[in-house]
């Protein structure tokens, strides 16, 4: 999905998914936490890497799975992890200043 959004080819996810499990802050963290200690590992990280900025992550992980009406705003995986990246990195990403 990152390619094709980087070729800008990316078709729209509508397809509804009624099997999808809950994120919650403490599994995404440990995911993040393994992850992290395989990147140092591989030299492909530093101690940088998946630092956390105020509640940023947990404001992500509340808003896809926001729904209006019983129908989800993201409604199937492919969805709600593209937007997941989207949020993640720009609320984590630094501010330019003027």
């Amino acid at each position: 999905m990152l390619q094709g959004y980087d070729e800008q080819s990316l078709s729209e996810q509508t397809r509804k998914q009624n099997d999808m499990h809950s994120l919650s802050l403490d599994s995404v963290l440990e995911a993040v936490r393994q992850l992290r200690r395989a990147l140092i590992k591989k030299g492909k990280a530093t101690d940088l890497f998946s630092q956390l900025r105020g509640d940023g992550l947990e404001s992500a992980i509340a808003t896809i799975v926001q729904s209006f009406g019983n129908e989800f705003f993201y409604p199937n995986v492919a969805s709600r992890a593209a937007h997941l990246l989207y949020f993640g990195v720009l609320r984590t990403s630094p501010r330019k200043t003027a």
